[in-house]
């Protein structure tokens, strides 16, 4: 194993107890397999499992040449915490080198990689609401955004044959291949690529309230029945979101001074609420 990065010394964030940390957690399941080959994990395939409880926020590189570097996941957890998430996959690159101990001597960039899934188990009297209704919600599977290396969700937008992801949008070609016309802030792709028609077998999955057009229509004009009402109350009350798919995309409900209207529902909000 490789000499993790030393977080003793922040002055913002100060180390704790896991109990003191995330108080509305029995522990943190963390899934995954590590490399220097990214991106070839399929779902359930993952070679290592962890508790948080037991082994902290952060993991080791199992680079053994690795300096200052390792695998911090505690502020992916507080987030999902947050958002009320209850599992979430990611990948994360080792920020670390491959110098001298004490940094002196400058070494290569440790090329390791990590992918892999985060699952919260809360405590019985403190679980979230999505999983008291997980019965009634929709998994929504989006594939996965080729020009991002993390788990980002490439998402239909209004404009018929485009997809975007927040930073990248594409266009889908007649004959099936995908052109760039926004390309983001990586080295890859660039604008106006054409990427050949391959998917990338990842996908990003949103949980949800999926419902039609109709129903929500009838709970923002106050005609929908009891059951629909306290269903879509405890949603918006529990931060799950509630969705309609119209003309190709989604669309959101929200609720902003206690007035329902449906918005349409951007890339980088899918990209925040994914599990």
């Amino acid at each position: 194993m490789g000499e993790p990065l030393d977080r003793t010394n922040r002055v913002f964030v100060q180390l704790t107890t896991f109990d003191k940390a995330l108080p509305a957690l029995e522990d943190v399941i963390i899934e995954y397999s590590e490399g220097s080959i990214v991106g070839r994990v399929r779902d359930g395939s993952y070679r290592s499992r962890t508790s948080v409880r037991n082994s902290g926020g952060q993991l080791r590189c199992s680079n053994p040449a690795c300096r200052r570097g390792g695998y911090e996941l505690d502020f992916d957890i507080h987030d999902m915490v947050r958002n009320k998430l209850v599992s979430k996959r990611f990948v994360k690159h080792c920020p670390g080198d491959e110098g001298s101990p004490k940094g002196r001597r400058p070494g290569r960039t440790c090329l390791n990689s990590m992918d892999g899934r985060i699952t919260l188990i809360y405590k019985p009297e403190l679980v979230p609401e999505r999983i008291k209704i997980k019965d009634r919600l929709t998994r929504i599977a989006f594939e996965k955004c080729r020009g991002c290396s993390d788990y980002v969700p490439l998402v239909p937008l209004q404009e018929a044959g485009r997809f975007g992801c927040g930073e990248h949008i594409f266009e889908l070609l007649p004959d099936g291949k995908l052109k760039v016309l926004k390309a983001g802030s990586h080295w890859w792709p660039k604008q106006d690529e054409i990427l050949d028609a391959v998917k990338t077998q990842a996908t990003v999955e949103l949980e949800c309230l999926l419902l039609s057009r109709e129903d929500i229509d009838t709970f923002i004009g106050g005609s929908a029945s009891p059951e629909t009402k306290e269903l879509v109350e405890r949603c918006l009350e529990g931060e799950i979101p509630v969705l309609a798919k119209a003309d190709g995309a989604y669309e959101r409900l929200s609720s902003v001074g206690g007035a329902a209207r449906l918005e349409r529902l951007k890339p980088e909000t899918i990209r925040r609420i994914c599990a």
